[in-house]
């Protein structure tokens, strides 16, 4: 956790150095407002902000920054083995517990409609690690960001060329 922060940090500086500014995520959806079988509708759960999204140059680009782990089955407890043994029908819960890989992934998402642009990762290797990467993410996002103003501006002519057919019509 607390290289994770680090990394964030440092990565959010070296985005403040390009003059980009982390924006705030949009709000959770609103719960559906129908109701179902005479229920009132259930509110979605709440995860928790497990995003940011920076702007790059007028273009929100999202990021995350997790940290891969594994679930490893507990045995039941004794008292889970009592109470099996007493009562027959007693099945104990499965328990888990979380082992943290301590390696660090920065994951871009794709932005397929309109832009077509794929997902990209960048994590910690035997050889490296992803805080020597800040370079090439940079790079990546100035990319993305000048990807999207071409396809933006793309968009734009083409509606202004539609308008101007209508006119002509």
């Amino acid at each position: 956790l607390n290289r994770a922060l680090l990394f964030a940090d440092t990565f959010l500086r070296a985005c403040a150095e390009q003059g980009w500014t982390p924006v705030v995520p949009p709000p959770p959806e609103p719960p559906d407002p129908r109701h179902y079988y005479g229920r009132p509708p259930e509110p979605k759960p709440h995860v928790g902000p497990h995003y940011a999204e920076l702007d790059v140059n007028g273009h929100r680009i999202e990021f995350h920054i997790e940290e891969p782990f594994d679930l490893r089955e507990q045995p039941p407890t004794q008292a889970d083995l009592n109470r099996q043994k007493r009562d027959s029908w007693f099945r104990p819960q499965k328990r888990h517990e979380k082992i943290w890989s301590g390696r660090l992934r920065l994951k871009r998402p794709g932005y397929r409609y309109p832009y077509g642009i794929d997902g990209k990762s960048w994590y910690d290797t035997r050889g490296r690690t992803v805080e020597t990467l800040i370079p090439r993410i940079l790079a990546d996002l100035q990319a993305v960001a000048a990807r999207m103003q071409e396809k933006d501006d793309e968009l734009e002519r083409e509606k202004r060329e539609r308008e101007r057919q209508a006119k002509l019509a």
